[in-house]
């Protein structure tokens, strides 16, 4: 068959059998317009049946148009000249033997599907391929056991930089690859990060905001972008799911030994496209639950110790990571086959590790008690079990770094400066980053190198559904870091008041955790208290670390009117959360200067009925009180006054954690007028939630007495 391509002016796209010669003998037809140089790849499909047109244009045409015509070979003395002679001479410019006749309008079918323009370039700026491999739930301490997984131990050891610290910043999927393909918190992009299956107006706020996404800048770059695996959460494909930006994805997601499937057809791929610069994301589901791996590697012994329940998940988890160690080697040498193992970088990590070793779960709000001594599952916590994974990466140009261990704490929000640096042309900073680019490491490879990288930053910040965090440390990488990690349900007490009720435990939950790591043995513990220095500076760097919105909130403990200003460095950065109770709050807005805005703000207030005032992260320089008023805040209940409240919201942490209502009614007379301050978090705020059920003045009660922790 031949097919004839024409742009909207009439002009000669491309015309070419299914079957071409080789390549090499193949030269740009000449007599047509000169904004087309033609390219014509038959055959990168799988199929036998469907071909790929690459049409090479100095310009994109608004439409094209389609003719299919049947050429029969014949001996040359029967040539029959066609009424289309451009294709006749096209044909025979191309093929001087070619034998034509019969030429009509009908026998095929034309089909123009998956249309898409893109930037192909045949000589990369710096990389000539990139493979990024994430293996779901994968932990660090999985990865890194030989025992395990012999073969990615070797692989590291022989021919990658192994980071034995390195953490993803959220707890589950989907919050865990958006920040890592972003470079940014979870938070920062919204709910976006967060949902399983989004709406086409969530989609389109994301979409609109162009925020630059890994992928997105190889596809910019003119690199052939694909994925493979579970990815009906990172595509279209599905009506939930969002695209950040691969040309062509492949979603394999059987749960039964996807591994090889997705191993299969990363070959085929690279048989396709791997002759052109790409970049090919893996994402493996192996790991992940509900934990069916081949019987083989099951260590049966190991399978029946004790503690039953938990123990058979680990053992049943661990023998998935042999399985997938085995899968590893398969990859690799397909990428050697193809002749492509000393042409290409290979990036190994995960988006999460799980929960599979006992712990002191009555810290943690809302952890199901299935199994004897915890659960065997993610999402439930920011312990390193969930948040410390394998961070392996292979250079194929940097030999002299091969089998080196870096110890300093990394995170996933690096891995996009990173990678753009080492395999794209240096970031130009129009973006904003939360990450470090690590790319100065590869290049003098060395232990004080690699700690001058990192000499600036002393924490890193977590973003779950139900927790977030803080890891922070020293100016020497101590061994004794400290964790610090809040649960948004901090009211979460359960009470059951019938069927005898004494009877039956009363849970306790702390919203604040503390932990100490050691980044030199790679162990965390779990502290019951840390001392007030400590809780003040972890305190401090979480509320300066959190990229969420600010508020100041105000709940009056006393009837009648209350006006009050505010100057805060920003402009239109103050809005006042309306309610029922509160409306037409925000009296007046004026400009002092060019950095300083003043609001006014009046109100009748109601005893207990709280407003906040959205201030982003504006600095509150004033705060004047316009009506009588006590404030009031710390969880004691401290008096202050109005000039002190912008230096203690913004440098003391005892203004997060405000008085309850029993201590402030029975300190103040209402002739005070206590209105207490108190310094909150978007994303607490909205997640935060008061314990549910019958008996919540005994909640609170048991809240006041201290008997909660």
């Amino acid at each position: 068959n031949c097919i004839e391509l024409k742009d909207e002016t009439g002009h000669l796209i491309v015309a070419s059998e299914k079957t071409t010669p080789n390549k090499d003998s193949l030269s740009p037809p000449t007599g047509l317009n000169e904004a087309w140089h033609n390219q014509f790849t038959p055959g990168v499909y799988p199929q036998d049946d469907v071909q790929e047109f690459v049409i090479k244009s100095k310009y994109i045409p608004s439409k094209i148009i389609a003719k299919t015509y049947e050429i029969d070979s014949i001996p040359k003395e029967s040539l029959t000249l066609s009424n289309n002679s451009t294709l006749r001479n096209l044909w025979q410019t191309w093929y001087p033997h070619a034998q034509i006749q019969n030429i009509t309008n009908d026998h095929c079918i034309f089909a123009l599907g998956d249309f898409s323009v893109e930037k192909i370039v045949t000589k990369p700026t710096k990389k000539r391929g990139t493979i990024f491999i994430l293996v779901d739930t994968l932990r660090a301490d999985t990865a890194y056991n030989e025992n395990l997984m012999p073969h990615l131990n070797q692989f590291a050891r022989e021919k990658g930089v192994t980071f034995l610290e390195h953490r993803a910043q959220a707890n589950m999927t989907v919050p865990s690859v958006m920040s890592l393909f972003s470079s940014l918190y979870p938070s920062q992009l919204g709910s976006i990060a967060f949902n399983y299956a989004n709406p086409w107006q969530i989609k389109k706020i994301f979409y609109e905001k162009k925020q630059p996404m890994l992928p997105n800048l190889f596809t910019q770059a003119g690199y052939r972008v694909g994925a493979i695996g579970w990815l009906s959460l990172f595509t279209e494909a599905m009506e939930g799911g969002l695209d950040i930006g691969f040309h062509n994805a492949t979603i394999s997601e059987n749960p039964t030994y996807e591994a090889r499937h997705i191993t299969e057809l990363a070959g085929k791929w690279l048989e396709n496209y791997g002759q052109a610069p790409f970049f090919l994301y893996l994402h493996y589901n192996t790991m992940h639950g509900p934990y069916k791996p081949p019987f083989a590697d099951i260590n049966l012994s190991a399978f029946l110790r004790k503690p039953f329940g938990l123990n058979q998940k680990k053992q049943l988890y661990d023998s998935l990571g042999r399985y997938w160690d085995k899968e590893f080697v398969n990859l690799l040498q397909k990428i050697k086959d193809l002749g492509l193992e000393n042409d290409i970088d290979i990036i190994i990590t995960a988006d999460h590790g799980a929960q599979l070793s006992e712990q002191p779960w009555e810290y943690l709000a809302g952890v199901p008690q299935g199994l004897r001594g915890g659960y065997a599952d993610k999402g439930h916590s920011l312990l390193d079990e969930e948040v410390r994974v394998p961070l392996i990466v292979h250079l194929a140009d940097k030999k002299e770094a091969y089998g080196t261990q870096v110890e300093i704490p990394t995170a996933h929000l690096d891995l996009l400066p990173t990678i753009q640096s080492l395999s794209l042309d240096k970031p130009d900073n129009n973006y904003m980053s939360k990450g470090l680019d690590l790319s100065e490491g590869f290049q003098n490879n060395s232990k004080g190198n690699w700690n001058h990288i990192v000499k600036n930053r002393h924490a890193l910040y977590f973003d779950a559904h139900n927790y977030s965090g803080v890891l922070s440390w020293d100016d020497h990488i101590s061994d004794s870091a400290i964790k610090y990690v809040r649960q948004l349900h901090p009211e979460n007490i359960l009470l059951f008041l019938t069927h005898n009720p004494w009877k039956l435990p009363i849970s306790f939950f702390q919203h604040e955790i503390f932990t100490r790591v050691n980044f030199h043995n790679h162990t965390e513990e779990w502290v019951p208290s840390i001392s007030p220095k400590e809780l003040s500076t972890m305190r401090g760097k979480y509320q300066l670390l959190n990229p969420a919105n600010v508020y100041l909130k105000l709940t009056p403990y006393f009837t009648g009117p209350l006006s009050f200003s505010i100057d805060l460095n920003s402009e239109n950065s103050a809005s006042i959360m309306k309610n029922q109770t509160f409306k037409n709050t925000l009296l007046e807005k004026k400009v002092l200067s060019k950095n300083t805005t003043r609001y006014y703000f009046q109100t009748n207030a109601i005893t207990g009925e709280e407003f906040s005032i959205n201030i982003d992260r504006s600095t509150l320089k004033n705060f004047k009180l316009l009506t009588k008023a006590t404030p009031v805040l710390c969880p004691h209940g401290i008096m202050t006054t109005p000039n002190e409240i912008p230096f203690l919201f913004h440098n003391s942490d005892c203004i997060a954690n405000a008085p309850t209502p029993f201590i402030v009614e029975n300190n103040f007379s209402h002739l005070n007028n206590p209105l207490v301050i108190q310094k909150t978090i978007q994303k607490e705020k909205d997640n935060c939630s008061v314990g549910v059920g019958a008996g919540q003045a005994l909640q609170q009660a048991l809240k006041d007495w201290g008997y909660a922790k």
